[in-house]
């Protein structure tokens, strides 16, 4: 029982320091949508500025040449074009493969307990 409590703080700290960490993306929407780019996890009260994903785009921009480039920092007229938000379909997929990963150790844990492997399971 001692494991699966352990597991059981684990999973929930994990859960935790994604849902207080989000990934987030960044997105032109002067573009319609059209350039985007992940910007990586970022703490809920501090999410990347419009400059940080102005930065993103350009880099992003650089690696696809069809894209035109852009300049930053970004005019006054073009901040509010620039915007960060949570990646939530990232976030889901995080969460999915943690609950999934618990999952599974908890089952092995389980078998182990069956089995009476000693050091393992019961103790």
């Amino acid at each position: 029982m001692k494991n699966l409590s352990i597991v059981a703080v684990l999973i929930a700290a994990a859960t935790a320091a994604l849902l207080v960490a989000p990934p987030y993306f960044g997105i032109d929407t002067a573009s319609a949508g059209l350039r985007h780019v992940s910007i990586g996890h970022r703490f809920r009260w501090a999410p990347p500025s419009p400059e940080e994903v102005c930065d993103a785009l350009r880099e992003r921009a650089q690696a696809a040449p069809t894209l035109p480039t852009l300049t930053c920092p970004p005019p006054a007229s073009r901040r509010s074009d620039l915007q960060a938000r949570v990646n939530t379909v990232h976030l889901a997929g995080d969460l999915a493969a943690l609950l999934l990963v618990g999952v599974a150790w908890l089952a092995a844990q389980k078998v182990l307990m069956r089995a009476g492997r000693p050091g393992r399971g019961r103790r």
